[in-house]
């Protein structure tokens, strides 16, 4: 009975380090586009793009300025993809 609890808690633990490793890169990958000041083009699932600068980012959301000082608040499960411009 144990061997299969502690089986099943090493699942679970393996399950979810890739999505914390992936937070950790995209958490990079958004302070280093905001600490040098370069634009991001974001992919909506619907296959719209947006382009502007990162103000700020947590968990679930974007804070995007584009190039008409207009700010957009973007949910990230909203997201298909970005590219660096």
């Amino acid at each position: 009975m144990t061997e299969v609890r502690e089986k099943e808690e090493n699942e679970v633990k393996q399950d979810k380090e890739p999505q914390i490793e992936t937070e950790h890169l995209t958490t990079k990958f958004f302070d280093d586009l905001i600490e040098h000041n370069k634009d991001i083009e974001i992919i909506f699932r619907d296959g719209e793009k947006m382009k502007g600068r990162i103000q700020w980012f947590d968990r679930w959301n974007i804070k995007l300025s584009n190039s008409d000082d207009k700010e957009c608040l973007i949910y990230r499960h909203a997201i298909k993809g970005y590219l660096t411009c």
